[in-house]
């Protein structure tokens, strides 16, 4: 096994080093999240015969240090050398496109973006925070995923999916913590816009993520009481969310993403 950065996997089962995952002929996306100070990959493969159907085959994270984000590429290989996948058994790539860390982001695509040019393969540009809701089970709950902004910052949406399908209620936006919480709160609401279903209707509330853990001090005293702060694993970034929402993209038939894609900031970069 090849020396690597702390990793938490969950994979189909490894038996050893270069042991395929994978049967021949199959399509094998390759997922990107890098967008936090946690980092992913995952590799799916199209679960025929239902065309455009992908099953997990496996997903590696490791934590996003400043020196990991000089070694992400080679780190990256070496786990795809160690299941057996070839750069050249991959027939597309997906990949975090913010809002979120800017660094992080760049790294992300920067390697997206060499492996589908040097593979002449397709790219799949995913917003984070529509994956981060995504990867939830449906809930009669506001969701609201946040990642880091700058500090006192995070960026933020909102959605819902009581009905079994994530639906955006707020675009991304940048906030701190009482702006956060104003809006989440139903006032905002615009009267005959408001869908029945609409999450912000129940007083409910789940908010999670990098960006509201680094002002949690700051945003609980401003939460109501159904509005909670929500940790642990499954609300992380993960690169497996990433993949899913490409996988929705490429069963509707749209478009790869054009090879001049830029990260989604919201925010100048910095000078």
């Amino acid at each position: 096994m090849k020396d690597r950065p702390d990793t938490n996997s969950t994979t189909g089962g490894i038996a050893g080093g270069n042991s395929p995952l994978i049967a021949g002929g199959k399509d094998v996306l390759l997922a990107l999240e890098t967008s936090g100070k946690t980092a992913s990959f995952a590799v799916l493969e199209d679960d025929r015969p239902l065309k455009g159907a992908y099953a997990l085959v496996c997903e590696v994270m490791t934590n996003f240090s400043v020196q990991q984000k000089d070694s992400f590429p080679l780190w990256i290989s070496q786990w795809l050398s160690e299941i057996g996948i070839p750069l050249g058994r991959l027939t597309g790539v997906a990949v975090s496109m913010g809002p979120g860390s800017f660094t992080g982001l760049r790294v992300g695509l920067s390697l997206a973006k060499g492996i589908c040019l040097a593979q002449n393969i397709p790219l799949w540009a995913v917003p984070t925070l529509q994956a981060m809701a995504r990867a939830l089970p449906p809930t009669d709950s506001l969701l609201c995923p946040t990642t880091i902004a700058r500090s006192g910052e995070c960026y933020a949406a909102l959605y819902s999916n009581a009905l079994g399908e994530v639906q955006e209620l707020e675009p991304a936006f940048v906030a701190d913590a009482r702006t956060l919480v104003e809006h989440l709160s139903a006032d905002i609401l615009q009267g005959e816009d408001t869908l029945q279903h609409d999450a912000r209707l129940t007083g409910h509330a789940w908010i999670w993520g990098e960006g509201v853990s680094a002002m949690q001090h700051d945003l609980e005293p401003l939460l109501g009481k159904d509005q909670h702060i929500q940790q642990g694993d499954l609300f992380l970034p993960r690169a497996s969310a990433i993949a899913r929402l490409a996988q929705i993209q490429i069963a509707r038939g749209e478009a790869p993403a054009p090879p001049d894609l830029e990260p989604f900031y919201l925010k100048s970069f910095p000078g």
